[in-house]
């Protein structure tokens, strides 16, 4: 029915003459229909995000080098055989040998994208993509070639799920940051990858990815729990999956099959509901502007960029708040965590150390005791914190729904004094923010489930082993029973953190999501004045007829963009 609801847009856009909101509503009605989602690899130039694609799909599908190569955005998608194909500036597509990809998307065979090309995919029958999933090669932010910055910026409204790409030499840096704080505006779905970990030592790896973890979490203001240290060229020239790599095409694996629907359905729905209210704020200009005189449509626009510049600067006031609030139900969640730790640990240790000494008294093989050990613990861990887990999820889904409603209640005191403007009277404004946050806690907050996390019974260097297979088996127990405790200690502490890093995730999305909601109405409403202005002119150049006729050619069509999306979406 959405998917209809695009088709019907894209022709009406056609007819007013919105090519751009035109081809989105096209492109999302294709891609939905193939069940396709965005995941963009982004970074600052020469991480190595062709690279990391690369390695992903399994094939040298895009180009790479030593100097900054990207200057068009690439999508990899799914196909039968390894072909491309490229879009004009005429909106012409135009198949491309393979081969010959570089002259189109490198910045030395084309600078600055001087060849005008729209767009690119890459079709190519990897395991990862036949779910639908599609990588996206951006530019790279910070390039010494503008118009790089650019395409990807103009980009990230597509993306679905971001691929942040950095590098441990040198560390992430604040431009990067500042990347990462833009798309989180727009995006939910974030894995974060340390590239080129062959190039530096192991400690300087876990040094940098720890400094990035730290500066991220703060920038963004939720925790950033994963950082995947990867080399894509080392897993293009071994073919081996080495360090973490395995964890993020796993990672990637279950975003395709637990969230890819989703996402997609998600993009339809932003989708249809951005596109309509654009074209219904575009129609609404027009109209407005042909019945007054042009010196009041001036003066008008002057005063919509007056207003919103100030409810941005009003926005960027409410940060502190919001993060003090934020602060704070850390603070109580982290409590809440340590007493819990603390009650429960002393107990759990002594279960522990009482079952290994009197039920794994039959194994006499070293390495074998040790991994009894290690697993024991899984199961105490996995015994202790599930019932925890569910009643933090009671709690936090309260503490969740104060939050939100608070802070939802500052910015619908800014919507409120726009809504008493004679500036953003005609402007259809959200009347109210952060209505359905209660509606999306059932998904937010899942913690019935035990995490796992890596045994260090698989990860036992050969020296140990060796060690746990020739001496005693008292040696073998003593050093078992410490590593056994450290890793029931780390496995309660993985689990009980997830609580409070859940919810302060959520309440940043949420509190993201509310803001994109007012800047994007903020955005469009003085996109459509200045169209509005524009069309006004035209016509009373041409005299009062064709400024009449006008007039009833837009109340026609926005009867029919009625007819094409309900009121109720318009509304939402």
């Amino acid at each position: 029915m959405r998917q209809e609801s695009l088709r019907h847009l894209e022709a009406l856009a056609r007819e007013i003459g919105a090519e751009a909101v035109a081809d989105e509503a096209r492109s999302l009605a294709e891609r939905a229909s193939e069940g396709r989602f965005y995941v963009a690899c982004v970074g600052q130039f020469k991480r190595g995000k062709s690279t990391l694609v690369n390695a992903l799909v399994g094939m040298d599908v895009l180009p790479s080098g030593t100097v900054p190569v990207t200057s068009v955005v690439t999508v990899v998608r799914y196909g039968d055989t390894l072909s491309v194909r490229i879009r004009h500036s005429d909106k012409s597509w135009e198949t491309i040998e393979p081969s010959n990809l570089t002259q189109y998307v490198s910045e030395e065979l084309n600078p600055g994208n001087s060849k005008g090309i729209q767009a690119v995919e890459v079709y190519f029958p990897g395991e990862l993509l036949s779910s639908g999933l599609c990588f996206v090669d951006t530019p790279g932010l910070g390039s010494v070639f503008e118009a790089n910055s650019e395409a990807t910026t103009d980009f990230i409204p597509h993306i679905d799920a971001a691929l942040f790409v950095f590098g441990a030499d040198p560390p992430i840096t604040g431009e990067e940051i500042r990347l990462a704080e833009d798309i989180a505006k727009q995006v939910e779905s974030f894995l974060f990858v340390q590239n080129k970990a062959d190039r530096v030592t192991d400690k300087e790896n876990e040094e940098a990815a720890a400094f990035a973890r730290k500066v991220l979490s703060s920038h963004l203001n939720h925790p950033v729990d994963r950082i995947y240290i990867i080399s894509a060229l080392e897993k293009i020239s071994t073919e081996k999956a080495t360090r973490e790599w395995t964890l993020l095409e796993n990672r990637l694996k279950q975003l395709a099959q637990e969230s890819g629907q989703v996402l997609v359905q998600g993009a339809v729905e932003r989708g249809v509901q951005r596109l309509s209210q654009r074209l219904l704020n575009i129609l609404n200009e027009e109209t407005d502007a042909l019945m007054r005189p042009i010196e009041e449509t001036e003066k008008r626009l002057a005063l919509l960029h007056d207003a919103s510049n100030e409810a941005e600067r009003a926005l960027w006031e409410l940060g502190p708040l919001y993060d003090a609030e934020l602060s704070k139900l850390g603070r109580t969640f982290t409590i809440h965590r340590t007493n819990f730790l603390k009650d429960v640990m002393p107990k759990l240790n002594e279960e522990l150390l009482h079952d290994i000494r009197t039920k794994s008294q039959s194994i006499r093989f070293g390495p074998k005791l040790r991994d009894y050990g290690l697993h024991h613990a899984q199961e105490i861990a996995r015994r202790a914190v599930q019932p925890w887990l569910k009643k933090s999820e009671r709690d936090a889904k309260d503490a969740y729904l104060e939050a939100v409603n608070r802070f939802a209640g500052l910015l619908n005191n800014l919507l409120d004094r726009l809504h008493e403007s004679d500036t953003w009277i005609s402007i259809p404004l959200p009347e109210c923010v952060g209505r359905d946050a209660g509606l999306r806690t059932e998904k937010s907050f899942v913690f019935n489930d035990f995490h796992n996390i890596a045994s260090p019974a698989g990860f036992v260097p050969l020296i140990q082993w060796l060690a746990d297979a020739i001496l005693p088996r008292s040696f073998t127990l003593k050093s078992m029973e410490l590593n056994a405790l450290q890793f029931l200690q780390k496995l309660m502490e993985v689990n009980a953190m997830r609580v409070e890093n859940s919810l302060k995730q959520r309440l940043q999305d949420s509190r993201l999501r509310m803001e994109s909601e007012i800047r994007y109405t903020l955005r469009e409403a003085l996109k459509a004045a200045e169209r509005g202005m524009e069309n006004a002119r035209r016509m009373r150049d041409e005299g009062k007829e064709a400024v009449g006729a006008e007039v009833q050619r837009l109340c026609r069509q926005k009867e029919l963009l009625g007819q094409i999306v309900d009121d109720k979406m318009l509304m939402e």
